[in-house]
């Protein structure tokens, strides 16, 4: 019985050093890629070449009000370059979680 918890407590960490959002490490680079903003700091990132596909969607570490939600989903409305952050495991959920975006340059389209 002691060796169990002995064996328990030796395996769990008391203070983890979490390498995820915003305060993360960069995983990916975005540059100059156009974007749809969703509003509430969420944007999807067009594919390259393609008007229609999408990338996953990015919430934006830090928003700002000035922003404006596209009028149409199927048009970005912005330019963006930032930093990807990994996106910090909560639990098991039904949805798809955003990844943080450290917004390093944004402009209106």
């Amino acid at each position: 019985m002691i060796l169990f918890v002995s064996m328990a407590s030796s395996c769990r960490k008391n203070d983890p050093d979490l390498d995820c959002g915003c305060e993360g490490s960069t995983i990916k680079n975005i540059e100059n890629a156009r974007a749809v903003y969703h509003g509430s700091g969420i944007f999807s990132v067009l594919a390259e070449g393609n008007n229609q596909s999408y990338y996953p969607s990015f919430v934006a570490c830090k928003t700002d009000s000035t922003w404006q939600k596209s009028p149409d989903l199927k048009v970005a409305n912005y330019r963006i370059s930032g930093n990807m952050k990994s996106v910090c495991f909560t639990g098991p959920t039904l949805a798809a979680q955003p990844s943080p975006l450290d917004i390093t340059s944004i402009e209106k389209d």
